[in-house]
């Protein structure tokens, strides 16, 4: 079971069974419907992906967790990914190392900040690794990760 955040959607999605993680992969891959930010149309899909029933209320906060963070441009074909694990008390984070380089994905559409270049993967890899991060609740490994990067 995952719990899953998409930005510029208010409500979680919760995927329990196989059938419902493919609709969250496909909902990741195809994009959003399009989303006026200001001036600028947006494309990107940015979602957090949380293994078990994480609601997102503070009580969360103060659980040992790793979760997914997931940045897809449906138009380029292109995704970046980190995996960030916490104990409360410190953080670890890996970001994905690609070989499909251009422009750096946005890590969020509300700040702005962007992945390295470096991070680029296929779609392939973006949705093998919300399926293993469902059925395993751990760190995918079906990614080649970089430790220690914050965005």
């Amino acid at each position: 079971m995952i719990s899953v955040f998409i930005e510029r959607v208010p409500d979680r999605v919760v995927a329990r069974s196989t059938e419902e993680v493919e609709e969250v992969v496909r909902t990741l891959l195809s994009g959003p419907e399009v989303h006026q930010m200001g001036v600028v149309v947006d494309p990107h899909v940015i979602a957090d992906l949380y293994s078990g029933d994480v609601t997102g209320d503070e009580e969360d906060e103060e659980l040992s967790v790793g979760w997914l963070h997931v940045s897809v441009h449906p138009e380029r074909r292109l995704g970046a990914l980190n995996y960030s694990w916490t104990d409360g008390a410190e953080i670890d984070s890996w970001e994905s190392r690609g070989s499909v380089g251009g422009e750096p994905l946005l890590y969020s559409t509300r700040s702005g900040n962007t992945f390295h270049a470096d991070t680029g993967v296929t779609l392939t890899v973006v949705a093998d690794a919300v399926r293993e991060l469902a059925r395993t609740g751990d760190r995918p490994t079906c990614v080649h990760w970089l430790q220690g990067v914050l965005v």
